[in-house]
């Protein structure tokens, strides 16, 4: 599990089952981060935005993702998005770098080198 760390204190997990190796991309629900309200809520407090019930915070230096304990994921963008109408929350990262989007998401290549064969 990848964990989601603001200022060192955990905003919550996720397993990043979802991505796309051609842009280095990898997103996936984010859970045990509260509710969507408190989340949400929090989330504008750190200079997020609210549009059409959706609510969106871009992650900068204060945010880290590690794997496990203390394997950082290092990424050139990322963002929090939280719709409380649907109760979902979700973690997207991008610009991972190539060598190490191989080798945290061997799964997400794997996936699209099968969907490519299946063309």
């Amino acid at each position: 599990m990848f964990r989601l760390l603001f200022r060192n204190k955990l905003i919550g997990v996720t397993k990043l089952e979802s991505g796309d190796p051609s842009i280095c991309c990898a997103s996936g629900e984010l859970v045990e981060a509260g509710t969507c309200e408190d989340l949400s809520r929090w989330m504008l407090e750190e200079g997020g935005v609210e549009e059409d019930g959706a609510f969106l915070l871009e992650m900068d230096n204060r945010f880290l993702v590690v794997l496990g304990e203390h394997t950082p994921i290092p990424f050139a963008q990322g963002s929090i998005i939280c719709v409380p109408e649907e109760d979902e929350i979700f973690l997207d990262l991008q610009g991972i770098p190539g060598p190490e989007y191989a080798h945290f998401f061997p799964q997400h290549i794997a996936s699209m080198a099968s969907s490519e064969d299946g063309e």
